[in-house]
């Protein structure tokens, strides 16, 4: 071993073939990783192939075996060659790793959407039948999101490799196939299926961009490194604003459902400190040492670029909806983008990502840009809702409020929101909460024993355990700082203003 994911072999100089045999431990079930069982595998190749150096390019044959009952699905090119045996041919290292591998029992629904092959590659259900109306949903949004990009398909077929299991979600999108984790009991009541479709969308829109346009730093794939990018709030943040917006378009979401959503994220975003103290721009380029590394103090410092993302998409694209009068949205400068950087063969830069807004536009939108992505994230939601006949109100509650996240199952403290009244009174992480104003707490009791005892604006006595060592504590609870947002329609809304508003939820006119 030369180093952390290198092996050096010596053999004769006469050698034309060469056999390395290894093992690898498979029992980590998410959508990135390799997942083994005697009822299933999902294989992903950046973990499990050896590759030798310098060969990139070289194509290559795989030879999977598995039980001869089972079924198995990839978008690589497949050849049955017997009773549990395939053939998988790939092109290079990129085409292997971007070919996921579902092997098992499987069920499959197969559709067709623009003239191409698609199907749902089902595992684990167990019996739990998918809705009448999936395929039909999920053939609006690929029609939708193809239009976005010029109406045509960039694959020849494509592959949703579904994993569905008692709980945990996910989804992690490849070049013609994504693979999606969900709870078997996803699709009811109807807001858990509206959120699969979501989780659909998401990773299918990929299919433009990540896929194939992508920032200029990913544009070639380093195995070897972390590879860096500021761009990741339009790669990730982009496309979490058009999961549910196509959502929207494709009629799975009405356009209450879609204001609500949009509420909440704004909800979130005025509630997490981080936003004042970490822009999106670093967030992205943070994203090796940061997101996927969360810990006590997380909320405080750090913001996400997914959802914070999303919401920075939705001000582009009502700002240009805006200036054009409805003529142009967000989806002529991602359809510009991906005309003047991925088919001219090169990734994009922030200053062609503002080229591009600026250019559907019509007018200079360098400025925004750079408010909304390198300095902390504070938009003017309600003026830019104005001009689309919409009202944005916070409602205050009297409720006391604490500002402590626990860790799951317990009343031990997991992170403290920073301003808050914890954090104020010198509650720390990892401090287990026994009792408040003599009253025991557990995590089951912890909601209605505080409820009752606290109010905002007087002092209250907490028993802690900190360390070892049990400490009295008094704390003032205070009104949560921010409300519960709500988008409502404005009364007296003008004609133009309805009309643009329509033009954005794509609502007809008598909705």
């Amino acid at each position: 071993k030369t180093s952390k994911n290198r092996f050096a072999v010596e053999v004769p100089e006469a050698t034309d073939q060469l056999t390395v045999s290894y093992s690898v431990y498979c029992h980590e079930f998410s959508v990135r990783t390799s997942d083994l069982t005697d009822r299933h595998a999902f294989l992903t190749g950046a973990e499990l192939f050896l590759w030798p150096v310098g060969m990139g390019n070289a194509p290559v044959e795989v030879r999977v075996r598995v039980p001869d009952s089972w079924d198995l699905q990839t978008s690589l090119p497949t050849e049955r060659c017997g009773a549990g045996e395939y053939s998988l041919k790939a092109e290079g290292l990129d085409d292997l790793i971007d070919s996921p591998i579902l092997a098992g029992q499987l069920d499959s629904v197969q559709f067709s959407a623009l003239a191409r092959p698609h199907s749902f590659v089902l595992d684990g259900l167990d019996g739990i039948p998918v809705p009448d109306c999936m395929v039909a949903d999920t053939v609006s949004i690929i029609e939708h999101a193809a239009q976005i990009f010029g109406g045509s398909l960039p694959y020849q077929e494509y592959k949703f490799l579904c994993m569905f299991t008692d709980s945990g979600r996910g989804g992690l999108e490849h070049l013609s196939s994504s693979a999606l984790l969900a709870p078997r009991t996803t699709f009811r009541p109807r807001k858990h299926y509206q959120e699969f479709m979501g989780l659909v969308a998401h990773e299918f829109f990929h299919v433009w961009n990540v896929k194939r346009m992508r920032p200029a730093e990913l544009w070639k794939f380093d195995y070897e490194h972390e590879n860096y990018t500021s761009l990741l709030w339009v790669a990730e943040g982009f496309t979490a604003y058009y999961d549910d917006h196509l959502c929207r378009r494709a009629g799975i979401l009405t356009s209450k459902d879609y204001l609500a959503i949009v509420a909440k994220g704004i909800t979130d975003l005025r509630r997490s400190p981080g936003r004042m103290h970490q822009s999106l721009s670093e967030a992205s380029y943070d994203a090796w040492i940061r997101l996927y590394r969360p810990e006590e103090h997380t909320r405080n410092s750090t913001l996400s670029y997914y959802g914070n993302g999303a919401l920075v998409a939705m001000c582009l694209d009502l700002r240009i909806r805006a200036e054009t009068k409805g003529e142009k949205s967000l989806d002529d400068a991602m359809r510009h983008l991906y005309e003047h950087t991925f088919e001219n063969g090169q990734g994009y830069s922030e200053e062609s990502v503002c080229q591009s807004l600026s250019h559907a536009a019509g007018c200079d939108l360098a400025e925004m840009l750079a408010c909304l992505v390198h300095q902390p994230l504070d938009p003017d939601f309600a003026g830019m809702f104005t001009a689309f006949g919409l009202e944005l109100d916070e409602s205050s509650s009297d409720a006391p409020y604490l500002g402590v996240h626990f860790k799951a199952g317990t009343t031990t403290i997991g992170s403290v929101i920073e301003d808050s009244p914890a954090d104020c009174g010198h509650l720390l992480p990892g401090d287990e909460i026994l009792a408040v104003a003599g009253l025991r707490v557990t995590a089951r009791l912890w909601s209605d024993v505080f409820d009752h005892v606290a109010s905002c604006g007087e002092q209250v006595e907490f028993l802690l355990s900190r360390r070892g060592s049990i400490v009295q504590q008094a704390l003032t609870p205070a009104p949560q700082p921010h409300g519960k947002c709500h988008l409502v329609p404005a009364k007296d809304a003008t004609a133009q203003q309805l009309e643009l508003r329509r033009g954005w939820l794509f609502e007809t006119a008598d909705e």
